[in-house]
């Protein structure tokens, strides 16, 4: 994966790889196949998201 992204580091606390880019990533340990994806969209926390005036 960090050949593809280099910007993912490993947040041991919360398991999961992060990307300054508000991208999130959880492993299966056992299979190392993605358990998970979530991005985060910055503009959701704004007033205009709900108008989408973003």
């Amino acid at each position: 994966m960090l050949e593809i992204e280099s910007s993912f580091v490993y947040d041991e606390f919360e398991e999961v790889w992060e990307s300054d880019k508000g991208v999130f990533i959880e492993m299966d340990a056992e299979t190392n196949n993605v358990r998970w994806i979530s991005i985060y969209i910055p503009e959701l926390d704004t007033e205009n998201f709900e108008k989408a005036d973003w």
